[in-house]
């Protein structure tokens, strides 16, 4: 028994707040997409700076044990993992490395492709570590 009016229950959503819904997720997405590209982007380069640092190492490696550098030029990946046994980068996808040694020294350089094009980091026997180009944000290493 109801007195008055009847209620009418409504369910769903109006059209206007779907818009709502839609438009507030297309802010997001704008401003969280390209973030987090630039965030996976300077992961790429940190991994390529450790695999530099481990391709050094095995280097150094070597040395200690034959008291000399090998004497190499690679312009590829494949010829820099042929030249250096036990090495192996991950990031093959996003970086070439390349290597250029002698007896008494080495320079070993990542350089990047795809969205990490222009990208160069190098590492010199003595430590130096140089980084040009755009890397994603990373300054220096």
């Amino acid at each position: 028994m109801l007195k008055g009016k009847s209620e009418v229950r409504q369910h769903g959503f109006s059209l206007v707040e779907l818009m709502l819904v839609v438009v507030v997720i297309a802010i997001l997405a704008t401003i969280a997409l390209p973030n987090y590209r630039d965030y996976v982007a300077r992961g790429h380069v940190t991994t390529a700076q450790a695999d530099l640092a481990t391709l050094a190492l095995a280097l150094t490696n070597r040395f200690q044990r034959q008291l000399t550098y090998p004497t190499v030029t690679t312009t590829t990946t494949a010829e820099t993992k042929g030249a250096v046994t036990g090495w192996s980068p991950a990031e093959v996808e996003y970086f070439d490395y390349t290597l250029v040694s002698t007896a008494s020294g080495y320079t070993l350089t990542a350089t990047g492709k795809e969205r990490l094009d222009g990208c160069v980091l190098k590492l010199s026997d003595d430590n130096t570590r140089e980084l040009s180009g755009d890397c994603a944000g990373v300054e220096a290493w």
